[in-house]
């Protein structure tokens, strides 16, 4: 009986893991210039791949030929992320590139972000945790946090030096 309260809770809860809100919102400024960039989680009930139905647009995922560079697309549907942009559909969250084919090791975090995210939302287990950075201030238009050298950055906070 016990073990159900926990199931209906963690039932009622998953949801609520998957919106991101404007209070979440980290603000850096360098240079005169504002970066706000929050973490969200990806999973099957907030996620579309580019090959989903509601899609209707020209892919970026693993088969595109960007992808050799990194750069990919999900989607998340704009009631499943309350941010404040006046995004009425999906939000397009796409990983910039890494022009520098010599900088593989980059490259290969960025298409290895993707597949995870593939995984969760196909299996519709799990979710994947990612920082998405806000360029705009209104729209549609997010991206996966990157930083110097083209490379993607998962944590919030000001950038460190590359590891």
């Amino acid at each position: 009986m016990r073990l159900l309260k926990y199931v209906a809770l963690a039932a009622i809860m998953a949801p609520l893991l998957a919106v991101a809100s404007a209070s979440e919102i980290h603000t850096i400024t360098r240079n005169g210039t504002k970066f706000r960039h929050f973490e969200v989680a990806l999973s099957s009930e907030n996620t579309l791949l580019p090959n989903a139905l509601e899609i209707r647009r020209e892919r970026l995922d693993e088969n595109s030929k960007n992808f050799n560079y990194g750069q990919f697309e999900v989607f998340i549907p704009a009631r499943d992320l309350d941010i404040g942009l006046g995004c009425k559909s999906n939000y397009i969250v796409r990983m910039p590139m890494t022009i520098e084919k010599e900088k593989t090791a980059d490259i290969k975090a960025k298409q290895a972000v993707f597949f995870a995210i593939k995984k969760a939302v196909e299996t519709k287990t799990g979710s994947v945790r990612v920082v998405l950075e806000i360029t705009y201030d209104k729209g549609c238009n997010l991206f996966f946090r990157d930083g110097p050298g083209s490379r993607y950055i998962d944590y919030v906070g000001p950038i460190k030096q590359k590891r």
